[in-house]
């Protein structure tokens, strides 16, 4: 009866992959995350620009700010500047 042990390193390092599957495999992620976002600009772009424009033209808004009065200082009769 014999016992087969398996251990990858004993046969001269030809057959192990030494974690390259794992690098290639996130090197592949990355490329295909890249093209997804370059390829998704032009529509996040019309998607900015409709948000700003939105079919009419920009109005500035005016605000009015009316300052109230310099108080008085109780017991002077005079206001503070």
């Amino acid at each position: 009866m014999t016992t087969v042990i398996n251990n990858p390193g004993e046969n001269g390092g030809g057959e192990s992959s030494g974690g390259a599957g794992v690098i290639i495999g996130a090197v592949l992620v990355v490329l295909v995350l890249v093209v997804v976002i370059v390829l998704s600009l032009p529509y996040i772009r019309q998607q900015i620009s409709n948000m700003t424009n939105q079919g009419s033209p920009v109005i500035n808004p005016t605000i009015n700010v009316q300052l109230p009065s310099a108080p008085s200082i109780p017991g002077t009769g005079t206001t503070t500047k």
